[in-house]
């Protein structure tokens, strides 16, 4: 079961029209543990779509007592734990909780690669990044 924790701050993402606030995942929803196929840690860019400015950033994959924990670490803000995760060959897909609603994740993974993107009503960002651990 996935821990509650702090959202993503949007605002790391400059350029995006909306201020967004960090908002705790919902702790009381029910989520199946999947069990890790994958774990490590990849260093990401965030490209926003509308202004090509780069972010940097972190992705977690961790085995928590035998369940898949995703967390997204970005600079200036607190982790947001990737939520609803569903596991289908090397794609993992999810949600995080944002102060303006949430954001659909979705990244692709290779041996020492990772794609991906977020999206969050009007606001998109691409991922891509290479696996450090």
């Amino acid at each position: 079961m996935l821990i509650a924790a702090a959202g993503l701050a949007l605002s790391l993402f400059s350029g995006g029209t909306a201020q967004m606030r960090a908002t705790p995942v919902d702790s009381g929803a029910t989520s199946s543990c999947i069990t890790p196929s994958r774990t490590g840690t990849f260093r990401l860019i965030a490209v926003n779509r509308k202004n090509n400015e780069p972010n940097q950033a972190v992705l977690l994959l961790e085995n928590i007592e035998g369940c898949l924990e995703v967390t997204f670490v970005t600079e200036g803000s607190a982790p947001a734990i990737i939520d609803h995760i569903s596991v289908s060959g090397d794609s993992l897909r999810g949600s995080m909780r944002l102060g303006t609603g949430t954001a659909a994740v979705s990244f692709t993974f290779s041996e020492k690669d990772v794609a991906g993107s977020i999206v969050e009503g009007h606001h998109e960002w691409t991922v891509e990044g290479r696996r450090t651990s």
